[in-house]
C-alpha cells in the first residue's frame, strides 16, 4: 500500500510540473504582449514576499512529505510482516 502511494505521489508531482510548464508559457506570452502589466515582476515580488513570510516552510515540498509518509508505511508493513512471520 505504501509503495503504491509513493508512486502515485510522484505521478501527481509530474502532472503538476506539466501544468506549471503550460502556465509559465502563458505567463511569458502575456508578459511579452502586455509589458506594462509587469506580470513577471509581480510574480517575483509575490514569491519574495512569501519566502520572507515562510522561510522554513518554503524549503519543504509537499511531495517530500507525502513520499516520506508512504515510504514509512511500506517500511512499517515490511517490518510487521517479518515480525509476524517469525512468530
Amino acid at each position: 500500500m505504501g509503495v503504491y502511494g509513493a508512486i502515485g505521489v510522484r505521478k501527481y508531482r509530474e502532472r503538476i510540473h506539466y501544468s506549471l510548464s503550460i502556465i509559465k508559457l502563458y505567463r511569458d506570452k502575456l508578459d511579452k504582449l502586455y509589458p506594462d502589466a509587469q506580470i513577471e515582476a509581480l510574480r517575483i515580488q509575490a514569491k519574495e514576499f512569501h519566502e520572507k513570510r515562510h522561510p522554513f516552510m518554503t524549503k519543504i515540498y509537499p511531495n517530500q512529505l507525502w513520499v516520506a509518509l508512504h515510504t514509512s508505511i511500506a517500511i512499517a508493513g515490511c517490518i510487521l510482516t517479518i515480525f509476524l512471520l517469525s512468530l
